[in-house]
């Protein structure tokens, strides 16, 4: 019987899709609320023990950390593990990006923000494949 083999996530659904808005919020800059929905896909199996990351790309964590900040997460990433799940599983990222800079600033770089979604292979910590999303700061 093949192994079962990990693929790169798909991108289900996804809020905002090009370009992201910041505000001020409770005396704060904050952006708008992110929501991205993220499918498990992997080959030659029924089940697969998994996680999911969705955070920021490291190249960018001088600019921006993510909220919530909870138990299952740190200052730049969401992470879940499931145990053993099935093909196609479904779970959905609600979260803010806090810029550690000024909007001027951010908007002077003139990058794209970089979100990742990665899947992980729980039973080979080697083995991860992700997705980017680019939002442009507007």
């Amino acid at each position: 019987m093949p192994t079962v083999v990990l693929q790169k996530p798909t991108i289900q659904n996804q809020f905002p899709l090009l370009n992201i808005k910041f505000g001020i919020k409770n005396g704060r800059l904050i952006s708008e609320q992110c929501t991205i929905s993220v499918k498990v896909n992997f080959l030659h199996g029924d089940e697969m023990d998994c996680g999911l990351t969705v955070g920021i790309a490291k190249s960018q964590n001088n600019y921006f950390k993510i909220e919530p900040n909870t138990p299952d997460s740190n200052m730049f990433e969401i992470y879940r593990h499931y145990g053993k799940i099935g093909n196609g599983m479904i779970d959905t990222f609600t979260f803010y990006l806090v810029p550690q800079q000024s909007l001027d600033a951010i908007k002077a770089w003139a990058s794209p923000v970089i979100l990742v979604a990665t899947a992980h292979d729980c039973s080979n910590s080697n083995i991860k494949r992700e997705q980017r999303i680019y939002l442009n700061v507007i």
